[in-house]
């Protein structure tokens, strides 16, 4: 089975060479083989130079793309798609670097299941990791600074993830693998989110209509680690950036109340009220919120009580 690992980057360039670098020393047996994609999107920094004397033992395909008023992320990561020949895409940043089992950890999923999104998690690490040499788990687990948000809610909900009924908006593309038949037969990334977020939990909400199993891996395998440190502070082009987006999915989704309902999280993103909200708060009220949607009867039938 071969893995297509697909790299988005913008003025990235010393974090990129270190995420090259850490895939250097992936495990991979007999039957595994992968690709790295990195996409620049209009870098203007030393990215173009450092891909060109780079040299790494495995297979790396770049391709520059220039930067418009139309370019977006989800743009970048369809392109990189559309270079790749792998059976399986893997979707990371520019600025993660991995550890030697990585591509193992999202293998042993694939493997096994045919119809199936993992979703990955991440922590932050020290920027001191761009002088690693080599990325074992320990030297890298030393770094760390903070964790991904979702870890809690993962937690919380971690015995029956799959029933959530909100799993979709966890896919989130820093660290996440499906099949390419999936991807293709769904269209990709939707390129009309032009703001900050919500373009692949857009995805994710996709690959559960169209029947696929939404699966979380908490194991330190399946980890990225990103260099520097987690947005706690929002700016006002962040939010205004992730409105837009909301505003653009609920209309595309206008018969589906669950989408509506990613709003109760956005006051965490607000610059006026963040300082108070508390993302797992937040989550609970949009999962439970929706499971209520999910499972509201028909006018007329008892409502038999349940919990989220």
């Amino acid at each position: 089975m071969k893995y297509s690992i697909i790299i988005p980057t913008y003025n990235q360039c010393l974090e990129l060479r270190a995420c090259l670098n850490s895939f250097i020393h992936q495990n991979v047996g007999d039957n595994i083989s992968f690709e790295v994609i990195v996409i620049d999107d209009g870098s203007t920094d030393d990215t173009s130079l450092m891909l060109e004397k780079i040299n790494v033992p495995y297979e790396l395909k770049s391709k520059r793309n220039l930067r418009s008023k139309n370019s977006s992320r989800s743009q970048t990561r369809n392109i990189g798609v559309d270079l790749s020949d792998g059976d399986v895409l893997i979707f990371i940043d520019g600025d993660h670097v991995v550890q030697p089992n990585f591509i193992q950890s999202h293998h042993r999923y694939h493997q096994v299941e045919q119809n199936i999104v993992l979703c990955g998690l991440r922590c932050f690490v020290d920027p001191s990791v761009l002088e690693f040499k080599n990325f074992d788990v320990e030297s890298l687990n030393d770094k760390i600074i903070d964790w991904d948000a979702r870890i809690e809610i993962i937690k919380k909900y971690s015995g029956a993830f799959g029933k959530m009924a909100t799993a979709w908006h966890l896919c989130f593309s820093c660290n996440l693998s499906v099949r390419r038949e999936h991807f293709v037969k769904l269209g990709g990334f939707d390129p009309n989110f032009t703001g900050w977020g919500l373009e692949d939990c857009e995805l994710g909400y996709r690959f559960k209509k169209y029947g696929l199993k939404i699966a979380a891996d908490l194991t330190p395998e399946s980890m990225i680690y990103h260099i520097g440190v987690p947005k706690r502070v929002y700016t006002d082009e962040i939010f205004n950036g992730w409105m837009t987006n909301y505003n653009y999915f609920k209309g595309k989704y206008s018969d589906d109340l669950s989408v509506a309902l990613q709003k109760l999280i956005g006051d965490r993103l607000n610059p006026q009220k963040q300082t108070n909200v508390d993302y797992l708060v937040c989550y609970t009220n949009f999962e439970c919120a929706s499971k209520l949607v999910e499972n509201s009867p028909l006018p007329g039938t008892p409502i038999k009580e349940h919990s989220c």
